[in-house]
């Protein structure tokens, strides 16, 4: 009986024990940066590129194509997806948007050319507000076309 109740005992403190580190390796990604690294990652890919946008309009265009990995929050309430597009030249908020696709390409169509932008795209816990990535790109639109008003 003594056997089994140590037997008991060990196995408790080994699952606490995982159950700590397993805790402790899912929180350093909270900042989006800096500190250890984990298994744990949101981001499966993310890009930003620029161009000119469909039908020739005299106007520059800016797009975002994320892919999202297959992960649970570590408070299980899902997480949101935040994109922000500044202007760099003038650090003007151009566009906030939340998609709710775990993958896509945003398109943003009506920006001036000629023009570099930044774009800052963070995944936030639904349940505690915490940041769980990060990830940022910039792009600069092309030199208006010759000919096109």
């Amino acid at each position: 009986m003594k056997k089994l109740l140590f037997s008991i005992a060990a196995i408790c403190m080994i699952a606490l024990g995982s159950m700590s580190a397993f805790s402790q390796s899912q929180n350093r990604n909270g900042g989006g940066g800096g500190g250890g690294s984990t298994a744990t990652t949101y981001i499966n890919s993310f890009k930003v590129t620029a161009g000119y946008p469909p039908k020739g309009l005299p106007n520059g265009a800016v797009w975002v194509n994320y892919r999202m990995n297959s992960v649970a929050t570590l408070s299980g309430m899902g997480y949101t997806i935040y994109i922000d597009l500044y202007r760099m030249d003038t650090g003007q908020l151009m566009y906030h948007f939340n998609p709710n696709m775990a993958q896509g390409t945003i398109d943003f169509d009506s920006v001036p050319l000629n023009t570099m932008y930044h774009v800052d795209f963070t995944v936030v816990d639904n349940s505690t507000g915490q940041i769980l990535e990060r990830a940022s790109g910039e792009a600069a639109t092309p030199k208006p076309r010759q000919g096109v008003v």
